[in-house]
């Protein structure tokens, strides 16, 4: 079923609309990340914080691979999507230390991302090896 449904969604977006979805979520991470939600986001959910910045790197690293990765035999190509993705991360953090007074550089958040990246990879080159055998 997992095959069907990728290639269901691959079928919609195609090439171009998926490089265009990649560069919105980038530009919607960069937003949320340097405006201010002070009070904005009221909830029980202990490190909610951290839950987005694993789920929003994770979606960015799985969309951009998929921009550029056509296959899973290009581990190299892998590792510097993932590098850029989590390196983008590093740049956001470090810009909300220095660019913003109600943001602040968080390693734990850099953490985070990178979890979530770890976790997109798997899940990229899981859904290659299991195509690949069907």
């Amino acid at each position: 079923m997992g095959y069907y449904l990728q290639k269901t969604i691959k079928n919609l977006l195609g090439p171009k609309k998926l490089k265009v979805l990649a560069i919105l979520c980038t530009l919607a991470v960069t937003v949320g990340s340097l405006i201010s939600i002070q009070g904005k986001i009221k909830t029980t959910f202990l490190h909610l914080d951290k839950f987005v910045h694993f789920l929003a790197y994770g979606i960015l690293c799985l969309l951009w691979l998929k921009v550029f990765v056509t296959n899973s035999k290009k581990i190299k190509l892998i590792i510097i999507v993932a590098g850029l993705v989590l390196a983008y991360g590093i740049i956001i953090e470090a810009l909300q230390g220095v660019t913003t007074s109600y943001r602040q550089f968080s390693i734990l958040d850099i953490i985070a991302n990178f979890l979530g990246i770890l976790v997109a990879v798997g899940v990229f080159l899981a859904l290659y090896l299991k195509k690949r055998v069907n």
